[in-house]
């Protein structure tokens, strides 16, 4: 793709879906999109390719010594305390390296970060301003991810992503399917988000960036309803006309709280997927001609 040397440039960071979808909506823009990640075969027609392993400062030596802005949306291979550090707080602290080696400052940095940092398990709202004393490794890692970005020199903004759904990210319509309700009294309170909003939510704050509007430095992206895993898995069991099997109960001791996206709202950006109606629907439309589905209109 020929480059225009007046139009913004972002580096993602560990592109792999989210990143993908975000540089469509970046190109109709007319921005130019670079992605860092070790197979780019999977990178999106387009985008200027950088192989490399995120997590290694050596890595960065093929980006361009100037770039606008470095969105880190990588994501860890192994859901352990190591594999985090090595992906979150061990990636963002090369990105940063990267960026101070620049000719030119990048305007701003971003790293989606998640709502596992919120320890709060009782239902209560969380927004921006709660406070964040997670329990397990996850969150730990990524709040510490977090605070290299913040105490960097560079404008900074931590994205915090609720539970990500959407293509390829379908686990509870195939729960639904094999009839599997929920198995947890209380049935916890989830926050969701679709992958297509993930996208949204970040062109949104980099659009607002480069036309020098107010951006924080946090912001929960999170759709419009908190609500039940129970009352999700029977509306996609009512959809997908199967009965879920009734199981036993056993004691919810996960998080259980209700993120605020109202920050979000302020700044202006408009959900695709208000709710998980919206969003699992599409999801249902789309695979409506698979045998597989039978599908309530």
């Amino acid at each position: 793709m020929p480059t225009n040397p007046a139009s913004p440039r972002v580096l993602i960071v560990g592109c792999g879906d989210i990143g993908n979808r975000l540089a469509q909506k970046m190109f109709e823009q007319k921005w130019q999109v670079w992605g860092m990640r070790r197979d780019t075969s999977l990178l999106a027609p387009g985008i200027h390719a950088i192989s490399g392993d995120f997590r290694d400062p050596e890595s960065f030596k093929a980006v361009p010594d100037s770039m606008d802005y470095l969105l880190f949306t990588g994501a860890a291979t192994m859901r352990s305390e190591e594999g985090y550090r090595q992906a979150y707080i061990k990636g963002v602290q090369a990105m940063i390296t990267a960026a101070e080696a620049m000719s030119i400052p990048p305007k701003r940095l971003f790293f989606t970060s998640s709502t596992a940092v919120y320890h709060q398990h009782q239902g209560e709202v969380v927004n921006e301003h709660s406070s964040t004393k997670p329990g397990k490794f996850n969150g730990q890692c990524m709040l510490q991810a977090e605070s290299l970005l913040l105490t960097s020199h560079f404008n900074a903004t931590n994205v915090r992503f609720s539970g990500i759904y959407g293509p390829g990210r379908d686990r509870l319509i195939r729960r639904a399917l094999s009839g599997q309700g929920c198995d947890l009294e209380p049935s916890p309170v989830t926050n969701r988000i679709h992958s297509e909003d993930c996208a949204g939510v970040l062109q949104h704050l980099l659009m607002l960036d480069q036309q020098k509007k107010a951006v924080e430095d946090l912001y929960i992206a999170s759709d419009h309803a908190p609500c039940s895993l129970d009352e999700i898995l029977n509306w996609l069991a009512s959809k997908l006309d199967i009965p879920l099997e009734p199981l036993s109960k056993q004691s919810s001791k996960i998080s259980n709280k209700r993120c605020s996206n109202q920050r979000l709202l302020d700044s202006g950006y408009q959900f695709i997927h208000k709710d998980y109606r919206s969003g699992y629907g599409a999801m249902l439309s789309a695979a409506a001609g698979n045998a597989d589905l039978k599908i309530k209109t």
